[in-house]
């Protein structure tokens, strides 16, 4: 079975849980996407290079971020 990939360039901050605050930004970071799901986060060149075949979309200065899902509500919300 083949599995689709995709790597996608761009700016990338990663947050450590580790140390209260602990934040480190790459401009030219990359996300490893396989079947929709991230497989590796890094610096983009060293992902193209470890991953020669996969397509990749390059979103220039963009920001990569993760889809936000907002699942909660507060009272007010609800018309209640």
């Amino acid at each position: 079975m083949n599995e689709t990939r995709e790597l996608l360039i761009g700016q990338t901050v990663s947050l450590s849980p580790e140390t209260a605050i602990s934040a480190s930004h790459d401009s030219r970071g990359g996300v490893l996407l396989c079947e929709g799901r991230i497989e590796a986060v890094g610096h983009g060149p060293d992902l193209q290079a470890r991953f020669p075949d996969v397509p990749v979309t390059d979103y220039g200065t963009g920001l990569i971020l993760p889809g936000f899902i907002d699942a909660h509500v507060h009272y007010p919300q609800t018309a209640i």
